[in-house]
């Protein structure tokens, strides 16, 4: 089984060069729930599913005590369509 962490440093390392776009959905493949952003806003806002919460600096779809559980649905459902997963 694959370390989440190192999957998720993969997944950033890979996705460097869009960093700055805001077109990228951060949600990590394999670990469908889990955001591969980052764990403050400043990192976050480059996924295209980010959502700035009213009551912190985060996104309002990471959830840090499980990890950095992603709930956003669509970012999810577009993980799975574009690894044909639906």
């Amino acid at each position: 089984m694959h370390n989440p962490d190192d999957i998720i440093n993969k997944f950033k390392r890979h996705n460097q060069h869009l960093r700055n776009s805001g077109k990228i959905n951060c949600c990590i493949p394999g670990l469908l729930s889990r955001c591969g952003a980052g764990t403050a806003w400043q990192e976050q806002k480059i996924c295209k599913f980010a959502e700035k919460s009213k009551v912190s600096n985060k996104c309002m779809y990471y959830i840090a005590e499980i990890e950095g559980h992603c709930d956003c649905i669509e970012a999810q459902r577009e993980v799975k369509e574009k690894n044909g997963h639906l």
